[in-house]
Formats: structure tokens, sequence, C-alpha cells
């Protein structure tokens, strides 16, 4: 059986939202800066996943989903299905997370 995540990639100002993590995540042992990612919860879709993830994780105000961009499954654990979308905020940002020891904004064309 699949693991199912999302990932969102949040816009801001030309720039991308990436965070490390707090600890190495088990399935994909090389991450460590990573766009915020959330397990997708049984019956739950991707779209409002992420939604989740942003508004009640991390303490964004005014997020909205935007369009679907990829479905990937990692080679080094081909279980994993991972979701991409992508984002945009119209509200104020808090950012807090358990699983995230530090945020930054980056240009989409450091993103490899």
């Amino acid at each position: 059986m699949a693991i199912k995540w999302v990932e969102g990639i949040l816009y801001r100002d030309g720039k991308v939202l990436i965070g490390r993590l707090r600890n190495k995540n088990p399935l994909i042992m090389r991450m460590e800066w990573t766009f915020p990612y959330t397990q997708i919860n049984e019956g739950e879709s991707p779209r409002i996943a992420v939604k989740r993830l942003f508004e009640e994780e991390l303490g964004f105000k005014g997020i909205k989903v935007g369009s679907f961009l990829a479905k990937y499954n990692p080679s080094e654990n081909p279980k994993i299905e991972q979701y991409f979308y992508d984002l945009s905020i119209s509200g104020n940002t808090v950012i807090s997370s358990k699983e995230f020891i530090e945020f930054l904004w980056i240009n989409p064309t450091q993103v490899v």
C-alpha cells in the first residue's frame, strides 16, 4: 500500500517557501530541505490535506490552493506517492512547525 503525502509550493513576492526538517525523514533519507509537506489522511483529498497543512499545522491565514502540479514516486522509495500543488497567500503568515526547524523564502531558480 502506498504512503501518500502532499507538498505545497507557496509563492509570495516571486519567491517560494522551503523548510529544513528537524529530523531526517526515514522514508527518504537524503531529504533535508523541502517544500512543506504532510501525510494525507484516510478519506482526505490531497487538496484538502495541503490546505490543512498550511492553515492548521503551519499557522498561515488566507491560503489559496491553486493547480495540481505533479505526482511523483521517488526512486529510492517507490511506495511513496507525492502530490504537488501551487499555493498563494492573501493574508498574514505565522510559521511554526514541529517538523521543521527553519524556513527560507528562495527564488524558484534555486530549487534543485
